[in-house]
């Protein structure tokens, strides 16, 4: 689910973990993703976040 784009935070909570950390240590080895999209996604979250600082 999460490969696919499912938010972290609700994955995490339907799976009953206490928290992300958890998820992400159990789960991050079997995410999947070549690194031209792990890339794009970083600078869309840069973009994304610069986006919101002008706003601010």
């Amino acid at each position: 689910m999460i490969s696919s784009g499912a938010d972290i935070v609700w994955v995490s909570k339907m799976l009953g973990h206490k928290d992300v950390s958890i998820t992400l240590k159990v789960y991050t080895k079997f995410i999947q993703e070549n690194e031209k999209i792990r890339f794009k996604k970083i600078e869309e979250m840069g973009t994304k976040m610069g986006t919101f600082l002008k706003d601010i």
